[in-house]
């Protein structure tokens, strides 16, 4: 008699855990963030959210009299999103963040003007530029991973004269940026990178592609050297944005061929091998995943253009419902989750009107 009530009770217990996970799993849901516009618009590539009330995106915005392009930095205080002034912002682009702490971040991008590498850093009240890369002419950032005040390391690529567009690699050590070499077959007469994210000094993963789209390229840095990854008989695609959750845990996304159109794709690494995950690109599904952030193994958030967001739990993907826009034009780029229960996702959308201009999205899920 004990036993049974016993059993019904653990059932009763289950089944109302179950409940209530599913009424969370229901609440859960993306709102559009209200945030500052400055004058001729903007957009936002990148953000880094250190905890639950700290998030910097980064990217740029248009100068009123359209000369050129100028850094954007907005801060999110847990409430409300603020703009940072930047130096050097005239002829910039920031393309990616990496925060240890509310009070230490790290941004990278490029001056559009003279085509050099540039790098600011946040110490929590004034953002500064770092001493410049050492690869620095005609070279892009575009990603950024922090493991800690003294361990960076940012990627993209530079001109390599007769061979187009070549992968670059950068390692701050708390004192300077250094050139590290990257690992790229001959066969690939054109290669960057796009997203990297690091768990440790001693280990990080970057994803990129090159001109011919096959396979994409895939490092490993195991805190001596950087080296090629084989992710299989991939189909043609792209890797624009890493997440690592742990050192054999990672989730990398892009886009892949859909017909003549191009269609979201992921992929996953379980300290071994890279496997597709085909959930994550729905039948005649469109658009691209441009970035992703996870917290744990089942716990992943892609965002992409459309806008798009889906949510990894460990064995599917999922498309999740965003807020209506009122326009076809947007997309969101950048995205981080400080915790399973909320994440900040960035990016820009076109306004439609008189005034017609890119203007910078934020949104937030939270659960």
């Amino acid at each position: 008699m004990g036993r049974s009530f016993r059993r019904i009770a653990i059932l009763g217990t289950m089944t109302f855990a179950w409940c209530l996970l599913a009424a969370q799993a229901a609440a859960a849901q993306w709102s559009l963030q209200s945030i500052p516009s400055p004058p001729g618009g903007g957009e936002l590539y990148g953000v880094s959210c250190p905890s639950g009330s700290s998030c910097i995106a980064v990217g740029r915005r248009f100068s009123p009299n359209g000369v050129g392009p100028i850094g954007l930095v907005e801060t999110w205080n847990g409430t409300q999103w603020t703009f940072e002034l930047v130096p050097k912002p005239s002829g910039t682009q920031l393309n990616g963040v990496s925060c240890v702490s509310s009070a230490s971040c790290t941004a990278v991008g490029y001056n559009v003007d003279n085509g050099l590498a540039l790098v600011e850093s946040w110490n929590g009240t004034a953002w500064k530029p770092v001493p410049n890369p050492e690869r620095t002419d005609h070279a892009q950032l575009l990603g950024v991973s922090c493991a800690s005040k003294t361990s960076c390391t940012a990627v993209g690529f530079y001109l390599k004269p007769g061979h187009g567009n070549h992968a670059l690699v950068e390692h701050w050590d708390g004192r300077s940026w250094k050139l590290q070499s990257v690992a790229v077959s001959a066969a690939r007469h054109q290669s960057q990178l796009d997203g990297v994210t690091c768990v440790s000094r001693s280990s990080c993963i970057a994803v990129g592609s090159d001109g011919s789209q096959r396979p994409p390229l895939i490092e490993r840095w195991n805190g001596t050297s950087w080296a090629v990854q084989s992710n299989g008989n991939s189909p043609d695609h792209f890797l624009d944005g890493v997440s690592c959750a742990a050192g054999a845990s990672c989730i990398a996304v892009g886009r892949s061929k859909l017909g003549h159109l191009k269609g979201p794709f992921a992929e996953s690494w379980d300290g071994n091998n890279w496997s597709i995950d085909p959930s994550a690109s729905p039948s005649q599904t469109t658009g691209a995943l441009n970035a992703v952030s996870c917290v744990s193994s089942s716990a992943c958030t892609a965002v992409g253009n459309g806008p798009m967001a889906e949510r990894w739990d460990g064995s599917s993907w999922s498309i999740q419902t965003l807020p209506a826009l009122g326009t076809s034009s947007a997309g969101l780029f950048g995205v981080s989750c400080p915790s399973r229960s909320l994440c900040i996702a960035v990016g820009g959308y076109f306004a439609n009107g008189s005034n017609a201009y890119y203007k910078p999205l934020a949104e937030m899920w939270r659960q």
